[in-house]
């Protein structure tokens, strides 16, 4: 599984002998924790969570390793599980609980994931370098921007330059302007780094998603 987020997401070369070391300390409870969802032998997703402290101060903290869900189950509540049992490992040891996204695939669906399980943003990630095909602000639109686009334009210079009867209002613009404002709202919701997140949904806990970590 590691192998496979590395293809998704490394930056530097894969060192096998580096990850099984890590492992280990998992194996070994040495101030690790893995979290698993899935059968044995059947793995659907997992994170590692690291205990740690900044250079600076001597207060523990608990670091996100790893959090991926294997490509098949992307539809399921797993990812949702992994970031909950985060935050419940955090509440049970009393200490704070960093994680940050790396990724050049789904970005802004994934800052969305986070900000309604975490709040708000403390910081971001810049990247100069490494290898990364970053996402451009094309991968936060649906794939049925062109469509609509392409609507709006044929339905404009059709019907741009003259006076339009009330049913061409009421069957074809309204329902047309109703999409457009769908589309608006969601281009908003996705800055995701600036708009401001209520505190309901920052706080509320997953409940009943059927995954077990």
């Amino acid at each position: 599984m590691t192998k496979r987020l590395h293809a998704e997401n490394g930056m530097f070369k894969y060192d096998d002998d580096k990850v099984r070391t890590l492992l280990r300390r998992c194996f070994s409870g040495d101030k690790v924790i893995v979290g698993v969802i899935g059968e044995p032998g059947k793995i659907e997703a997992s994170t590692c969570l690291g205990i740690g402290d900044f250079y600076y101060t001597g207060d523990w903290h608990l670091e996100e390793f790893w959090n991926f869900v294997d490509a098949e189950y992307r539809r399921s509540k797993n990812a949702d599980a992994l970031i909950e049992f985060g935050k419940s490992c955090a509440d049970k040891m009393g200490i704070p609980f960093f994680t940050g996204i790396i990724t050049a695939k789904q970005m802004m669906p994934k800052v969305r994931l986070y900000r309604r399980r975490l709040g708000p943003p403390v910081g971001a990630y810049f990247l100069y370098g490494g290898g990364l095909s970053l996402p451009q602000v094309r991968d936060t639109i649906d794939r049925g921007y062109d469509d609509l686009r392409k609507d709006v334009a044929d339905f404009l210079a059709k019907h741009g330059d003259r006076t339009m009867p009330h049913r061409t209002v009421r069957d074809d613009m309204v329902p047309l302007l109703r999409e457009v404002m769908t589309m608006l709202k969601k281009l908003a919701e996705d800055d995701v780094w600036c708009s401001d997140v209520p505190k309901e949904a920052a706080t509320k806990h997953s409940e009943g998603n059927g995954a077990t970590v």
